[in-house]
């Protein structure tokens, strides 16, 4: 049987003030690097407050670190945590209390729970589960500090990153950060991932929305978060009335790029036809365009996302991003093109909105608004 996972909160601001309407166990600002195509959360860990940068990753469900000593530094910007220079660090864990009703994979030792994580059926990281101290706020931003003490992936082996320390997985399983608080409801607001001085983007553990009301039904399958789209339109001649998601698409701030079946994406594709194409392969090959986003791509009209119950309204910056200088790539490629089985809503598409999730009720709403809306609420 698993065990409840109930971190308490220990919050160093003063609640004097507190606002009821707003019950949100914290907020923590959301950093982005110009070099990596997705958004940060900064934190400290252990006894020495060891400072770590790790990704925000809707479609992962654990918060992982790599535990590799001497390694780090200029490559991942701060120096990989190691248990071995932190008290506080306690590896006692039992499998059978956390892996059930989980995606790991878990092999126990009679020292330690070792694990496997796969994320769209590949091996991603492995190590052993364990505890340690973490404070959120603080040093990286001007939030208040917050200490956690959750259960967290010290991982010894990674096939996927080498340029930050870890991912906090924010999926629906029990051993996500925001399960572990015992919080049914988060949401996030991000803006230009290409600017790393903007200070509006934004994490909340918790209720801060004040009722967004452009909601659809949150669908829960196979640790994932997915929504269903119903059609896409545009203002002139785009027009997908009978488009279906493939059993839904799945919203993941974890990937840069989205993936849509051939119907909707061979429709979107045409919007660059008057422009010089080109393949390009960055993650993935790519469409390309020779031109420059704002000069050449003025008379872009806004692409309509509908899905059960709201809309979504896109515009270049979220389905386009300049890669070189006169070079702008589609962020949306072609499910069959690239082994993928699903549809996916990336964090390209995602960025200028403000998107919640409800364990609850189970919607998602989501709401095109300037981050610093959110950041001003107190």
């Amino acid at each position: 049987m698993q065990e409840d996972l109930k971190v308490t909160v220990q919050d160093d601001s003063d609640d004097s003030n507190d606002d009821s309407d707003h019950d949100t166990d914290f907020e923590t600002g959301i950093f982005v690097k110009t070099s990596i195509p997705a958004f940060f959360m900064g934190f400290n860990i252990g006894s020495r407050d060891a400072a770590q940068l790790v990704a925000l990753v809707t479609g992962s469900n654990l918060l992982w670190l790599q535990c590799k000593p001497g390694i780090g530094g200029n490559r991942t910007f701060y120096k990989n945590y190691w248990p071995g220079e932190s008290s506080i660090y306690a590896a006692n864990v039992r499998c059978e209390d956390f892996c059930s009703s989980t995606p790991l994979t878990c092999i126990p030792t009679p020292t330690l729970c070792w694990y496997v994580l796969k994320y769209l059926g590949e091996i991603v990281v492995r190590g052993n589960l364990a505890f340690e101290r973490f404070i959120f706020g603080s040093s990286f931003d001007n939030q208040p500090a917050h200490e956690l003490n959750p259960l967290f992936g010290c991982t010894r082996k990674n096939s996927c990153i080498d340029k930050f320390n870890g991912v906090s997985g924010l999926g629906p399983s029990g051993i996500s950060l925001t399960s572990q608080l015992d919080n049914s409801e988060f949401s996030y607001c991000i803006e230009n991932l290409n600017d790393p001085f903007d200070e509006k983007n934004i994490l909340i553990i918790g209720i801060k929305s004040g009722g967004v009301e452009n909601s659809t039904p949150l669908i829960i399958r196979e640790f994932h978060y997915y929504v269903n789209v119903e059609g896409i339109n545009d203002k002139k001649d785009l027009r997908i009335d009978n488009f279906k998601s493939g059993g839904g698409a799945i919203i993941d701030s974890g990937s840069s790029l989205s993936f849509l079946y051939d119907i909707a994406y061979e429709k979107l594709d045409y919007i660059g036809d008057s422009l010089e194409r080109r393949y390009f392969f960055l993650d993935k090959y790519q469409h390309c365009y020779i031109g420059h986003l704002f000069r050449d791509f003025k008379g872009f009209t806004t692409i309509a996302f509908h899905f059960d119950g709201a809309t979504m309204e896109l515009d270049r910056e979220n389905l386009f991003k300049q890669v070189y200088s006169d070079v702008v790539c589609l962020s949306v490629l072609n499910v069959a093109e690239n082994g993928v089985d699903h549809s996916l809503l990336g964090v390209e598409l995602q960025k200028y909105f403000y998107i919640s999730f409800d364990m609850n009720e189970m919607p998602v709403n989501f709401e095109r608004i300037e981050c610093e809306y959110f950041n001003n609420w107190s």
